[in-house]
């Protein structure tokens, strides 16, 4: 069966629900919060381990699986490549930059390395080790998945949930590895909300930004820094119409220029 997306319509006022949880949560304090972006992280690695299992079990053991094409169930809508286009350096190019993007959030790890138990360099060099060889895992087998499923770019269903149509069709396991996608998506989002606020209160004591990102709220968070990172989101929701391929090259520029600059402080630190 071709996916059914009813919910497409509303995708920019269910975008800025999304946000307003992640800012109560936030609001909280960091000590509650962190227990509900637990579940989903461990929720997700699970599921899509699942799902890569199921792929390689099938390729290697019950023999090449249909792919999405022989199986009917593309909708018009997907993208099929089109002859002609150039190939060289500039395709290697956007390989490498779509890779690295994939790896962010390893910096999280760098960044908030004095929030460790001590010894607390060590202590995040384990938490590093373990963050990569998940993101390696994940990233390879959905690639080798993706290799034998040929899933294809759409504005209706992500890559994510046709491979898992594809080995599980429309049933339980469905459903929950696409929800899970969703609340592993609202916890890289709080990274932000975790990196935005110390950063703001930091530039703000250099007299570079209000005074009010340096006050600190009842739950010991940097309240100004949360909100005014909630009202930007929701403006750039509005403007691109929560449209992820008009919004994805703005991230793409964020990672990179935040990646350089960070790259480039530590360089001149050392």
């Amino acid at each position: 069966r071709q996916p059914n997306p009813e919910l497409l319509p509303f995708r920019v006022w269910l975008a800025i629900i999304l946000v307003a949880i992640i800012t109560l949560i936030n609001l909280r304090g960091t000590r509650e919060s962190g227990w509900f972006f637990v579940v989903p992280a461990y929720a997700f690695v699970s599921l899509i381990g699942i799902m890569i299992v199921a792929s390689i079990y099938r390729y290697f053991v019950g023999g090449p699986p249909p792919t999405l094409e022989m199986m009917g169930a593309l909708p018009a809508e997907y993208t099929t490549p089109q002859p002609g286009h150039l190939l060289g350096l500039y395709v290697i190019m956007r390989a490498f930059s779509n890779g690295c993007a994939a790896m962010t959030g390893v910096e999280a790890v760098a960044d908030g390395t004095s929030a460790f138990k001590p010894p607390e360099s060590k202590n995040a060099a384990k938490t590093l080790v373990i963050l990569i060889a998940t993101l390696a895992f994940l990233f390879l087998g959905v690639g080798f998945a993706t290799h034998i499923y040929h899933p294809k770019p759409s504005e209706v269903e992500t890559i994510i949930s046709q491979l898992a149509r594809a080995n599980f069709g429309q049933g339980i396991l469905f459903y929950l590895i696409n929800f899970a996608t969703l609340a592993v998506l609202m916890v890289a989002a709080n990274t932000a909300y975790a990196g935005f606020p110390r950063l703001a209160a930091i530039v703000a004591k250099d007299g570079y930004m209000p005074k009010s990102f340096t006050r600190l709220g009842d739950r010991l968070v940097y309240t100004s820094g949360i909100l005014t990172l909630t009202i930007i989101a929701v403006l750039l929701i509005v403007m691109f119409e929560a449209n992820v391929t008009r919004l994805i090259g703005l991230y793409a520029v964020g990672v990179f220029l935040t990646f350089t600059l960070a790259q480039l402080g530590v360089v001149n630190r050392v």
